[in-house]
């Protein structure tokens, strides 16, 4: 294999002892590593995004204002029990299974379950768990059944005279059978990521700056990996950056097109209950966020492949020069061959005008052939000049007489001469 410079083969080692480029590698090489490449910046950029939302969202309002918008009167449980109108809300199916006294109404039910302060605890409990996160306390909030029963039992009497119902023993034991599983479930998990310092600190760095700097860091070290492989592939280290450029543009585009669709879905969703109203919240604030970190890394992207597009562009005219160099290899040995003819003929007396040869119009040296398409001296393309015209040449008129062959012999000394008698 020769080299792209100038034309000469590679020795053993790959390295090319007139110039001392290097041998490109083979296309399994760009292929294998680039894949690799692809793959890592997938995973970079979904990683990146998904941090980036998510420390958002824990940091802004979004989950406070939903917890605002808690009303466990309206809250639809038909499906989850198994009712008959599949969007009952708690209230409805409180007053359809349990209260006797046809004179109670839902809105009477709604005013004791908001009474009950149910609705204080869950957003005494998410403060809890967002201070936790957020790494203002260190302390871990625990969910038990017990605390549930408690509310029930501090307004069991008003429950007794308001609806005539009494919670027995047995009831308390059913609660406790229910949420028991689930809350211990929640609790595990907590201890198992937040119980120890160690733990504590693991959890939070994924949401801290420096994960989203090595991150950073880490994409540019991908990017400067698949330029070293298309340089050492193809020589063009540019392409390198457009495909880093390209990998990381197409999970953005799709997680920019996740969060629109999460802010047009929480647009048509009617406020009519306090479910619906949660959701408002927290899709708003999850597609806004998304939306936002999206379509930063979109405009990173195409950054990255612009400047790619103007990098190549920039190296052309080297490329142009190799090329012509490649191209013209042959006919610089077509040419030392043949340089001793063209000096015997330059020496010789021509009676005809010489072709024009071409001409380089940037350094002005002459082609060694009329074929010659390239300088060999800068890689220009050459300049095919005009044919020189011939030169006029005045006749000449002699005006001296030609000598007239004499018809008789001459006689000289040692001619025998004939006497006559």
């Amino acid at each position: 294999m020769s080299c792209k410079k100038c034309g000469t083969a590679f020795d053993e080692n790959g390295v090319c002892p007139s110039c001392g480029a290097k041998q490109l590698k083979g296309k399994g090489y760009r292929i294998g590593h680039s894949i690799l490449c692809c793959i890592l910046t997938l995973l970079l950029t979904v990683t990146l995004i998904s941090l980036a939302a998510a420390r958002s969202i824990l940091n802004g309002t979004v989950v406070d204002d939903s917890v605002e918008q808690l009303d466990l009167a309206t809250l639809p449980v038909g499906r989850f029990v198994g009712a008959e109108d599949a969007e009952q809300n708690l209230a409805g199916y409180l007053l359809d299974e349990y209260v006797t006294d046809k004179d109670i109404t839902e809105e009477e039910v709604a005013t004791m379950l908001k009474d009950l302060g149910a609705e204080a605890v869950i957003q005494e409990k998410t403060n809890a768990y967002l201070s936790l996160f957020r790494g203002t306390s260190d302390e871990i909030p625990t969910l038990t059944s017990a605390e549930i029963v408690e509310l029930l039992e501090k307004n069991e009497d008003k429950i007794l005279t308001t609806f005539a119902i009494t919670i027995e023993p047995s009831d308390k034991e059913l609660i406790a059978s229910e949420l028991d599983p689930i809350m211990n479930a929640v609790n595990d998990s907590m201890q198992t990521n937040y119980g120890s310092k160690f733990s504590r600190s693991v959890s939070r760095f994924w949401l801290s700056t420096p994960c989203f700097v090595i991150l950073i860091l880490l994409g540019l070290v991908i990017m400067i990996r698949w330029c070293v492989v298309y340089k050492k592939s193809t020589g063009a280290a540019s392409k390198g950056v457009r495909a880093f450029g390209i990998s990381s543009l197409i999970p953005a585009a799709l997680m920019l097109i996740i969060g629109v669709a999460a802010l047009i879905f929480s647009a048509s969703l009617p406020d009519a209950d306090t479910a619906n109203r949660i959701l408002i919240t927290l899709f708003n604030g999850t597609g806004e966020a998304f939306a936002m970190f999206s379509g930063i890394c979109v405009l990173v992207s195409i950054f990255l492949i612009i400047l790619s597009k103007l990098l190549a562009f920039e190296r052309k005219p080297a490329a142009a020069t190799s090329n012509a160099s490649i191209e013209n290899a042959p006919i610089v040995q077509e040419a030392a061959a043949s340089a001793p003819v063209q000096e015997m003929a330059q020496s010789a007396p021509q009676t005809e005008s010489a072709p024009a040869l071409p001409c380089c119009p940037n350094c002005g040296k002459q082609a060694f052939k009329a074929e010659q398409k390239f300088c060999m001296s800068c890689g220009s393309a050459m300049q095919i000049a005009a044919p020189a015209p011939a030169p006029e040449t005045d006749p000449v008129i002699s005006l001296d007489k030609p000598e007239a062959e004499s018809a008789e012999p001459v006689l000289t000394d040692d001619t025998p001469s004939e006497t006559t008698i």
